[in-house]
C-alpha cells in the first residue's frame, strides 16, 4: 500500500498523471479524439513539478496540508520507475523522460511580464510542497542515476517529435528547440498541437472566437495564464485584442509578422505601444 493515500488511475500513479499517459495510449476513459498517433512521439518529458503537483491535487482536500513531504518524494520515486515499465506494456515505443525546470526563469523570458501573486493557504501550501517535493525528487533520482535531467532557461535545440508533461504555459514557448512539440495534458488526456495552445491564455476556451488566438509571449503576457504570468490591464486592451484577432482571420497558427503588422495598423495607440513594451 502507498505511503501516502491519493486516488490513482489505470496506471498506478496519481490520478492527474495516470490520465494524462492513458489518453496518450488510447484507454482514457473520456477518449479525446487526439491529433496524431503515440507511435510518432519520440519521447515524453515529464516535469517532476507537475508529478509533485498532481499528487499534491489527488490527495483529499482535508489531508493535503499534512501531506509528509520525505513520503511523497518516496512515492513519486516509485512513480518514475513504473511510468516508463507500465507504458512500454501498453504499446509505447517512445522514451519517457524527466526534467527540472525553474519556474523562476519565466521572468528572464519575459522581463516586462506582469507576475501573479500566490493568495491563499491552499495555494501557498501546494507552491511549497511542489517546490520542496520536487527539488528533493530530482535530487534523489541523481543520486540513483536514472535519467532525469535539469533545464535552466530553455531545452537545447535540435530535438525530435516531444510531448510535455507540464502545467506551467510558458514551457510551450521552447517550441523553436523542437523538431515538432505537443503538449500532452494531466487529467485531460489530451495531445494538444500548437494551434490550440490558445487554451493555455487566462480566459480562453474552447468557445466562442478564441480559437483565432495564437500563443506567442506577446499574448501570454496579455491574457496571463492563470499561474505565474498576470492579464495585462486595463481589461479593455484584452477584450481589443480578442476582437483585433477576429476581424483579421487569426488562427492559432498566425505568426509573429502578421501580428505584429495588424496590431500596428489596426491596433489602438495604447495596444500598440503595449506591444512594443512586451516585445522587447
Amino acid at each position: 500500500m502507498d505511503i501516502v493515500e491519493r486516488d490513482v488511475g489505470q496506471i498506478p500513479v496519481s490520478i492527474g498523471t495516470s490520465l494524462a499517459f492513458e489518453g496518450l495510449m488510447n484507454i482514457h476513459p473520456n477518449q479525446p479524439q487526439q491529433p496524431t498517433n503515440n507511435k510518432t512521439i519520440q519521447s515524453v518529458w515529464v516535469n517532476l513539478r507537475t508529478l509533485a503537483r498532481n499528487l499534491f491535487s489527488a490527495v483529499a482536500t482535508d489531508k493535503a496540508d499534512d501531506l509528509d513531504y520525505s513520503a511523497s518524494v518516496q512515492v513519486l520515486m516509485n512513480e518514475v520507475q513504473v511510468l516508463p515499465i507500465a507504458l512500454k506494456q501498453l504499446g509505447f515505443t517512445g522514451k519517457i523522460r524527466f526534467y527540472l525546470a525553474s519556474k523562476d526563469a519565466v521572468r528572464w523570458m519575459l522581463p516586462k511580464a506582469k507576475w501573479k501573486e500566490t493568495k491563499g493557504p491552499k495555494a501557498i501550501a501546494m507552491e511549497m510542497f511542489e517546490r520542496f517535493v520536487a527539488i528533493e525528487l530530482y535530487q534523489q533520482m541523481k543520486t540513483a542515476k536514472m535519467d532525469v535531467f535539469e533545464i535552466d532557461t530553455r531545452p537545447k535545440s535540435g530535438e525530435g517529435i516531444v510531448a510535455l508533461l507540464t502545467h506551467y504555459p510558458h514551457e510551450l514557448l521552447w517550441k523553436p528547440q523542437f523538431a515538432r512539440l505537443l503538449l500532452l495534458e494531466s487529467h485531460t488526456g489530451k495531445i494538444k498541437t500548437y494551434n490550440t495552445w490558445y487554451t493555455k491564455l487566462n480566459g480562453l476556451k474552447d468557445k466562442d472566437n478564441d480559437y483565432s488566438m495564437p500563443f506567442t509571449e506577446f499574448t501570454l503576457q496579455v491574457f496571463g495564464d492563470g499561474l505565474l504570468v498576470a492579464p495585462q490591464e486595463p481589461i479593455k486592451l484584452r477584450k481589443e485584442l480578442k476582437q483585433l484577432s477576429t476581424d483579421k482571420k487569426w488562427t492559432g497558427i498566425t505568426g509573429q509578422e502578421k501580428l505584429y503588422h495588424d496590431v500596428m495598423s489596426s491596433g489602438t495607440k495604447e495596444l500598440q505601444e503595449l506591444y512594443k513594451k512586451l516585445r522587447k
